[in-house]
């Protein structure tokens, strides 16, 4: 399992996640099986720092890199009933704190 980080923007207040330990050579958010293809789901003991140094990749997207980075879209955990881990999947989710999802 590859170990993410995520920082927040303290200016603009977005949030991404970064991958700080591949889980092997070359593993990335798109060649990873961590990460599934519509969306990642991260382990919720990502760690999370506030930065105003790092460029966030939402405001300056020539910065984004896509194998490497992602930008959190929602928080929240849960548990789903169902076929598939995405939204777009057939079944019933039920959320609740501490985990994100990223596109």
């Amino acid at each position: 399992m590859c170990i993410t980080t995520l920082f927040t923007h303290t200016v603009c207040k977005h949030t991404w996640a970064v991958i700080t330990e591949p889980c092997g050579p070359g593993m990335t958010f798109t060649s990873c099986n961590t990460f599934s293809p519509g969306g990642s789901h991260l382990h919720p003991a990502a760690k999370l720092f506030k930065t105003k140094s790092r460029p966030c990749p939402k405001c300056r997207p020539w910065t984004f890199d896509p194998h490497m980075m992602r930008v959190v879209e929602s928080y929240g955990g849960g548990i789903k009933w169902g076929i598939g881990p995405e939204k777009d999947d057939l079944g019933c989710e039920v959320k609740f704190g501490n985990a994100c999802v990223v596109l």
